[in-house]
């Protein structure tokens, strides 16, 4: 519960016992009083015991409320499963080794600054408009991502729910949807535009915007299974578009002009843009694709609402995460990240085709008249969201080299403004065209190796498992054949290690105690999970 909804729940109370009073009061009424209304249950608070690390120096409140909901060892950040952390303190080494093992990491009081670190390592990402006024916000390798903004923060159960969920999943199709997060910027600038000359006398306005692009890309191949003959790549995609145009917009004001009357200005505000997105391959060259989810939204003119983002299943053999992540399932997966959104004064026409994207935005309700303030998405930040499925058919099983670029075209991006050039005269409309942009935005190749998953289970009482190995049979020799635990962690009774590795049959070392152990002839098959015993392996 919000603080906000405790607060209306206490007036609800308090009005409550003011109408009791003046009953009381007034004397007993000849008719039975009302029922007395149930009160709002309360939500309980949840808690997390799973192991955590404060990493940074935090503030005593925001301490005190992590305290009071994660009720697990506080442990180092090598060995912590949640990880907080301050904005200031995120740094390559420690937050990236968490974040890659599988821990959640937990930014305190992050600002529009972390988007840079974000993208330069392919993590989770919001907007920047989302992380104004944010308590926290958290990322998984899994591709899931957590924000709060309740000031001040009365309950934790979002955050320690999404903790839970980020942790629980076991080899399951929510494995395989693990997003990589991409971003580019456009920076783009009207000059000293020019608005009213009488002779060497000249007024002029200079206005500079921005152009964001978000995307969160699944990469996944497909490989042929009884279920399926599909082979190939599939690319989930869900993209937005920031438009951030506040710094174009200088209002509406009164200029003396050279001729001695006062003239009426307002401007530079958006009309709209076009976006086109295409698949090429590293020299520029058209890809074959199609889309195995056309692109949402569609057309939609005359409506408050659009529904942006992909619905999606697969019921086949599945590699997912990025080339090297190395993980599989027989059984596919379903994936949604649909939502309906809010659309005020804006027209989308959809002219997407043959596996290219192509979107027209126009804004609407323009004004004519220096009176009449222009649409907020005109002036401020205007975020525009889509999502789509690409398929590449016939890519080649184990191929880690082929990959795939967005050929991304800003084009008809248009800025106007108002000004009247004669007393009592009609206003003069000038549009102001934004250069054509290519940008060119590099897929995660998908991994295309068939993995099967492994655990690895200490099955023995009082003693410690650690420095775990697996080394592939053919190439017992070949360092690249070998496959560590990157964790360096130790294993204690019933605890295990899980993970990913490329089909075939391996060999195990490890230490169990302090001894040297080693099994053989572990076949690991695509897309199956296979739990072997520590105990198993000793002599």
């Amino acid at each position: 519960m919000t603080m906000k909804r405790i607060i209306d729940f206490l007036n609800i109370l308090a009005l409550c016992a003011a109408f009791g009073l003046l009953a009381a009061c007034g004397g007993k009424s000849g008719l039975d009083p009302d029922p007395e209304p149930e009160p709002e249950p309360v939500e309980e608070n949840r808690t997390s015991d799973l192991p955590y690390c404060v990493l940074s120096e935090l503030d005593g409140d925001i301490l005190e409320l992590i305290y009071s909901r994660f009720t697990g060892k506080r442990v180092s950040c090598e060995e912590a499963k949640v990880v907080f952390v301050s904005e200031k303190d995120v740094k390559d080494d420690e937050i990236l080794s968490a974040y890659q093992r599988g821990a959640a990491v937990v930014v305190v009081s992050p600002t529009s600054d972390l988007l840079t670190f974000l993208s330069r390592h392919n993590i989770g990402f919001l907007s920047a408009e989302t992380l104004d006024d944010c308590l926290f916000v958290a990322f998984h390798r899994s591709g899931k991502v957590f924000s709060m903004d309740d000031f001040p923060p009365a309950n934790l159960n979002g955050l320690v729910s999404w903790v839970g969920d980020a942790h629980s999943a076991n080899t399951s199709g929510d494995d395989l949807l693990q997003s990589i997060h991409l971003f580019s910027s456009h920076d783009y600038k009207i000059d000293n535009g020019l608005i009213f000359k009488d002779g060497k006398k000249e007024f002029r306005v200079t206005g500079e915007g921005r152009f964001e692009q978000y995307y969160s890309v699944i990469p996944l191949y497909a490989f042929k299974t009884s279920k399926s003959n599909y082979i190939g790549d599939f690319y989930i995609v869900d993209a937005t578009f920031s438009v951030a145009s506040s710094g174009m917009y200088a209002g509406k004001f009164n200029k003396v002009l050279p001729n001695g009357w006062t003239g009426d200005f307002m401007g530079y505000f958006l009309t709209g843009y076009n976006v086109d997105i295409s698949l090429v391959d590293d020299k520029g060259n058209q890809v074959p694709v199609r889309f195995n989810q056309v692109p949402s939204p569609s057309t939609t003119i005359n409506s408050q609402t659009y529904t942006s983002g992909v619905t999606w299943s697969f019921e086949a053999g599945l590699s997912g995460g990025a080339a090297g992540a190395g993980l599989s399932l027989s059984s596919g997966c379903n994936f949604s990240s649909s939502r309906t959104r809010e659309i005020r004064d804006l027209s989308i026409i959809d002219k997407s085709s043959d596996g290219s994207i192509h979107y027209k935005l126009e804004v609407k309700n323009l004004p004519e008249l220096v009176n009449t303030q222009p649409p907020a998405i005109s002036r401020a930040t205007f975020d525009f969201h889509s999502g789509w499925v690409w398929s590449v058919e016939n890519t080649v099983e184990s191929d880690a080299a082929t990959h795939y670029r967005m050929k991304v075209t800003l084009s008809d991006m248009n800025y106007r403004d108002l000004c009247s050039s004669a007393p009592g005269g009609p206003y003069g409309i000038q549009n102001r065209p934004i250069e054509k942009k290519e940008f060119f935005i590099d897929l995660p190749v998908p991994n295309r190796i068939p993995c099967g998953n492994v655990k690895f289970v200490n099955s023995e009482k009082g003693k410690y498992m650690t420095d775990i190995v697996f080394i592939d049979s053919k190439s017992p020799s070949d360092p690249k054949g070998y496959h560590f635990d990157p964790s360096g962690s130790v294993y204690s009774y019933q605890e295990c290690y899980e993970t990913s590795l490329p089909e075939g049959t391996y060999i195990v070392q490890y230490r169990l105690g302090g001894t040297s152990c080693t099994g053989k002839n572990i076949a690991v098959k695509r897309g199956e999970t296979l739990e072997i015993q520590s105990g198993y392996y000793v002599k």
